[in-house]
């Protein structure tokens, strides 16, 4: 699964520290996100689901109309929507911004993932969030090791990060509903 990136930030790091001084096991009784937050993660999710359907949908024109090469040709209806976006980009009529906007949905995919994946709680007195998981899988892709049987994987995310990628995330959907026409003709640019 496709993570966020760790970018560490003065910020960051100051809400880490908090995370790590807090005595274990205290964070999960933090506060749960308030309703407003449960609508924009809610919303996240649906702009995705839309993404999803229709790089699914393109994806399956370009495997029928033989603009996919291996790996991917007539395999497409069998990926996992990661590698489904792989594969649209795989080919060489995406460029430019057309390009740039795949690759957005891929970076906008991982907070996605954070939010359909990952129990979350509120910092107590700081306007972010703490997502965490016990997935084994998913500590190994970050850290390359197995975790120990008293380790997560945990990230942090500031409120207004998350209500901010909104904007982004609609107009990579008002894009993408444009994709799965005929592509024999050149998409023109975004």
């Amino acid at each position: 699964m496709a993570l966020p990136n760790h970018s560490a930030t003065e910020r960051g790091l100051a809400l880490q520290k908090i995370v790590e001084e807090a005595p274990e096991g205290d964070y999960f009784h933090w506060p749960n996100p308030s309703q407003k937050d449960y609508e924009a993660f809610g919303e996240i999710m649906w702009l995705f689901t839309g993404i999803d359907f229709v790089l699914r949908m393109t994806a399956e024109v370009m495997d029928d109309n033989g603009m996919l090469e291996a790996p991917f040709k007539g395999k497409v209806r069998t990926l996992s929507i990661k590698r489904t976006a792989d594969a649209i980009l795989s080919s060489s009529i995406w460029n430019g911004p057309n390009a740039y906007a795949l690759q957005r949905i891929n970076e906008r995919r991982k907070l996605r993932n954070l939010i359909a994946h990952f129990i979350v709680k509120r910092f107590v007195a700081e306007d972010a969030f703490m997502f965490m998981t016990k997935s084994a899988a998913d500590f190994e892709q970050v850290y390359g090791a197995k975790p120990l049987p008293n380790q997560m994987l945990y990230g942090i995310i500031e409120a207004p990060q998350i209500i901010d990628a909104i904007p982004e995330i609609k107009n990579l959907l008002t894009w993408a509903e444009k994709l799965p026409r005929s592509l024999s003709a050149p998409i023109a640019s975004a």
